[in-house]
């Protein structure tokens, strides 16, 4: 392990390689606390080694339907695996994991599970033929065993219902996403960024940062060289102008939050990619038509973000437990060796001066426990107002969209009325999630706001 604590690895073997030895140190580490009765060091290395026993990682593959995300996933795979076709097809969970034998388990909704060739899966998990939807809509997920090296080292991708097809697979989608660690949004070159891929990654994907988020579009062989580029940087800058002007509406384009936002907002991950040749090439083994695909470099960074980004903040943990509990196992011995070296006079002073300074700080927690209190009541009272304005706000905006529609003539006849009606129920409920949703954000990045606060002014109590 490097001196200063930090964790290096550039594949998926050196990350592996780094959990084993992590794992090696925190246990010696844990027999010279139980061996020095430092029990609050042997459970928090106890909960430490848990999480790295668990380690997952999942990655969700989203898109509106018919993007390629299917298409995309077989072409990480090396082989035609996952159903496609020209029609919308995927209606349930696909989870990708990884197995050395090939093999899919069927999970269904009541809880009974089924084992299937991998070649029946198109029979189970889509909606091309009646007897298959039916089918679908009884199975809560769909897992895919299969040799892929992505997926090594506990990482999962799962492939999602089409967004903007069918509501059902659209709220399947959205339901997974706080579960993940990950996103894909995969994005067509011939139609960049509709209103719903704009709405999708401000309001639903970018809730949490941005650098979880790949951006991968399909198609681009259909485009040439000049053009392919060409849409590339303007997806990139889109995706760019969207983020900042969701940051600024929520923090407020004057705020200090917002300038800071922007100086550690990075660049967008953005790449052009023909998964169909790819997945051709793949097959037929053809090294130059994997090339012209610009897959490869899609996956080289894919690895990279598995291996550098994902580990280096989960590899953080069990680290930065290594060197505290190293550090509280060096003071006990420097403690045990001191006391030895003490007159018994000397060392009864000392420990009477130290249980003074103990009692001190524990005076001052009740203290700075009475602080965090008011801290609360002050950021109660600033969000009150928000709430309180709410359905004011609501009402408004409400109105304003009422008395903004455009009527015809022929929209309040009597054959368009409910199609009418409709449309304008449409609008408004629109309208009032976004400012219930705005509302919500601006609320909590106020109280983060208290909490940074806090957090900043405990730091020298927590050193002592």
């Amino acid at each position: 392990m490097p001196e200063n604590g930090s964790v290096q690895f550039g594949s998926f073997i050196g990350y592996k390689q780094s959990i084993l030895n992590l794992t090696t140190d925190l246990n010696k580490l844990k027999e010279y606390s139980q061996y020095l009765k430092l029990d609050r060091n042997v459970e928090l290395i106890d909960d430490v080694l848990e999480k790295v026993a668990n380690d997952s990682f999942d990655i969700a593959i989203v898109g509106e339907f018919k993007r390629g995300k299917s298409t995309l996933i077989n072409s990480l795979l090396g082989k035609d695996i996952l159903p496609t076709d020209i029609l919308p097809c995927s209606a349930t969970l696909n989870r990708v994991t990884y197995s050395i034998t090939p093999s899919v388990k069927i999970e269904y909704k009541d809880g009974r599970v089924e084992e299937i060739d991998i070649d029946r899966l198109p029979d189970y998990v889509t909606k091309l033929t009646d007897e298959s939807a039916k089918v679908s809509e009884s199975i809560r997920e769909a897992t895919v065993y299969y040799p892929i090296n992505f997926c090594r080292n506990n990482v999962d991708i799962i492939d999602t219902p089409g967004l903007n097809d069918d509501q059902n697979m659209t709220d399947v989608t959205l339901s997974i996403l706080p579960q993940v660690d990950a996103a894909i949004l995969v994005i067509m070159a011939q139609s960049p960024f509709s209103d719903f891929e704009r709405d999708f990654l401000e309001n639903k994907l970018l809730v949490s940062d941005l650098g979880r988020v790949l951006f991968v579009v399909t198609g681009i062989d259909r485009c040439d060289e000049d053009d392919a580029e060409r849409v590339l940087q303007l997806i990139e800058s889109r995706i760019h102008k969207y983020i900042l002007a969701k940051a600024q509406k929520t923090l407020g384009a004057d705020s200090e939050e917002f300038a800071v936002y922007k100086r550690k907002l990075g660049k967008p991950k953005v790449f052009g990619v023909s998964a169909k040749q790819a997945l051709k090439a793949k097959v037929k083994g053809d090294n130059e038509l994997l090339e012209r695909s610009r897959f490869p470099q899609f996956e080289r960074e894919l690895e990279r973000f598995l291996t550098e980004d994902r580990g280096a903040v989960f590899l953080q943990i069990p680290v930065n437990r290594i060197l505290s509990a190293a550090e509280e196992i060096y003071k006990s011995i420097e403690i045990s060796e001191s006391a030895l070296n003490m007159k018994k006079e000397e060392f009864q002073k000392k420990m009477q001066d130290a249980t003074k300074e103990l009692n001190a700080l524990r005076e001052r927690k009740k203290a700075e426990m009475k602080k965090i209190d008011e801290a609360a009541q002050k950021a109660y009272v600033h969000t009150l107002p928000m709430t309180e304005n709410l359905w004011q706000e609501m009402k408004e905006a409400a109105s304003a969209i009422i008395e903004n529609f455009q009527l015809t003539v022929d929209d309040i006849d009597k054959s368009r009325l409910e199609s009418t009606q409709q449309k304008l129920t449409e609008e408004v409920t629109r309208e009032l999630k976004l400012k219930g949703q705005l509302l919500a954000e601006t609320i909590q990045m106020s109280i983060e706001k208290e909490l940074n606060a806090e957090s900043i002014r405990l730091m020298s109590f927590s050193e002592d």
